[in-house]
C-alpha cells in the first residue's frame, strides 16, 4: 500500500460513518449500490462499476476540485455544468450553506435521476438540478 492511498483511506475513515461498503468496491467485490452515510450528515448513493465511486473519491477524498485554492463560500451560488451524480454538487451545498444556492445540470436521464436521488437522500432544500445540456 503507498503513501497516497494510506492517505486516502484516512480521510474515508474520518469522513464517512460507513466506509467498508467503498472499500469492497475499490476492490472490485461490492455488486449491488450503496448508501454512504458522512459524518455531515450528507448521504450519496454510489453504484459500483460505474465510477461513483472514483468520482467521490477525487472530489471528497483528494479534493481534486478545491486543490487549486478555489473556495466556496456560505451563502455563494455555484453552478455544478455536468453535475453526475452529485458528488460535488452535494460537497458544494454543504460548503455554501441553507443560505447558499447550488445549481446541478446533467443531461443523461439515468445519472440525472440518481442525482436527484442523492440530492433527496441527503434532505437538501439549497439545490436546484436540471436535466439539460449546456454548450
Amino acid at each position: 500500500m503507498n503513501c497516497k492511498t494510506i492517505v486516502l483511506t484516512a480521510r474515508l475513515a474520518s469522513l464517512a460513518r460507513n466506509p467498508l461498503p467503498v472499500v469492497l468496491d475499490r476492490l472490485g467485490i461490492r455488486k449491488a449500490p450503496y448508501r454512504l452515510r458522512l459524518r455531515n450528515g450528507l448521504v450519496l448513493e454510489l453504484r459500483p462499476g460505474r465510477g461513483d465511486q472514483d468520482t467521490f473519491r477525487e472530489i471528497w477524498l483528494a479534493g481534486d476540485y478545491t486543490s487549486q485554492g478555489q473556495r466556496l463560500r456560505r451563502g455563494e451560488t455555484v453552478m455544478d455544468v455536468g453535475a453526475n451524480i452529485g458528488c460535488f454538487t452535494l460537497y458544494a451545498a454543504h460548503r455554501v450553506g441553507p443560505e447558499g444556492r447550488v445549481i446541478a445540470i446533467e443531461p443523461e436521464t439515468e445519472t440525472f435521476l440518481q442525482l436527484r436521488r442523492n440530492i433527496a437522500l441527503s434532505g437538501l432544500g439549497n439545490v436546484v438540478a436540471r436535466q439539460t445540456a449546456v454548450a
